[in-house]
């Protein structure tokens, strides 16, 4: 078994990224959907978990479609798998009864792990994240997560 973010997690990042790319101009819904390979009608549901978190926001006209409603500087990876996500729970103590010592020992240390990781996602900036893949050669690939975390540190 393997946990993962969802997949729209994953795509509202890459509509993010793709709006950064372009300068935060306003891009149309088909420009998204068509650039990375998405249906236009999970485009416009991911975009829409967006709008409602005030993560993006949309124009209205024939010139309209949707643009990042902060600099990517003040917004965080955190801010947008909350958006996508909900709530973030790695561990829920049963619910059959009072927890015992070995209930709370295996909760503080899945808590441990939650802990780090919010703070991991609160510290990288969309910006950070997105000028990281900047940094690399065409073609070059990092580690698993190598030099992506220490940037978040």
């Amino acid at each position: 078994m393997m946990m993962r973010i969802q997949a729209s997690t994953r795509y509202a990042l890459r509509i993010l990224q793709y709006l950064y790319g372009k300068g935060n101009r306003t891009v149309k819904a088909g420009e998204l959907s068509g650039q990375l390979g998405l249906s236009s009608l999970y485009t416009a549901k991911v975009l829409g978990k967006l709008k409602e978190s005030k993560v993006v926001r949309s124009e209205q006209g024939c010139y309209g479609g949707y643009r990042m409603a902060s600099p990517a500087e003040k917004v965080s990876v955190y801010e947008v798998f909350i958006a996508m996500e909900g709530d973030f729970v790695l561990y829920e103590p049963k619910a059959d009864g009072p927890e015992d010592g070995a209930e709370q020992t295996i909760r503080e240390f899945f808590d441990g792990i939650e802990n780090a990781m919010v703070f991991t996602m609160r510290r990288m900036t969309l910006k950070k994240l997105f000028d990281m893949g900047k940094e690399l050669p065409e073609g070059a690939k990092r580690g698993k997560g190598e030099s992506v975390l220490a940037a978040a540190r």
